[in-house]
């Protein structure tokens, strides 16, 4: 016979092998989550630097136009 000696223990860790899952799941959240911001201003950066270069690139067409 397997049976734990007390019953009790082994509905306690059914439970704390849930909320450890539950818990591992929020982390995996939070970390996608901080990779889509990480992405999103490495984004944002380079739009930035490419309106820049628009800018300059317009600047000095502009000025060859006259």
């Amino acid at each position: 016979m397997n049976e734990s000696p007390n019953p009790g223990l082994r509905t306690a860790n059914c439970g704390l092998r849930f909320f450890i899952q539950e818990i591992d799941q929020e982390i995996r959240a939070v970390k996608k989550l901080e990779n889509e911001r990480v992405r999103y201003m490495t984004y944002a950066m380079k739009m930035q630097e490419e309106r820049k270069e628009g800018v300059k690139e317009g600047i000095k067409q502009g000025r060859e136009q006259g």
